[in-house]
């Protein structure tokens, strides 16, 4: 039915980037050595991350204590015993632009050192429904700065 909805033009451009974009896929996986599995959106959000030579519990005590105290953020999960932390969701209003973001982190301790990933969930409110955006990472940044002084 979608077949002959499509002109020839379109079925042409279809197959072909169908075809590419498969094709691009497997060979990413067949160099990694991995099957093509399909990923979730949410998990190509790059993460921020930075290592401190500080054990977890003060790591994980000084990024609690300045998301809630300092950067003034509800936490919506707060995990010590898995290293997961996440804010609620902040909503602005910039300009005509509605905004929406969240943090989220992982706290993984090595030997003695502890590695803190940060990742910034944002949406912006487009066309009546939101869209993901891309970090350009200046909060991720300044949170992990904010944090390395707090451990100094």
């Amino acid at each position: 039915m979608l077949s002959k909805a499509l002109s020839l033009r379109g079925k042409i451009l279809l197959k072909v980037f169908g075809i590419l974009g498969l094709s691009i896929v497997f060979m990413q996986c067949a160099s990694s050595g991995q099957r093509a599995v399909p990923t979730p959106s949410i998990t190509q959000h790059k993460p921020f991350e930075a290592t401190f030579s500080k054990p977890y519990s003060k790591v994980w005590s000084a990024l609690v204590h300045f998301l809630k105290i300092d950067a003034l953020m509800e936490l919506d999960v707060e995990d010590p015993q898995k290293g997961l932390l996440s804010t609620k969701e902040i909503r602005e209003k910039r300009g005509e632009t509605l905004i929406r973001y969240r943090f989220a982190a992982t706290v993984i301790p090595e030997n003695e050192n502890t590695t803190v990933r940060l990742f910034k969930y944002l949406s912006v409110f487009q066309n009546n429904h939101w869209v993901h955006q891309a970090t350009n990472f200046q909060d991720e940044q300044h949170i992990l700065k904010s944090l390395e002084n707090k451990l100094q």
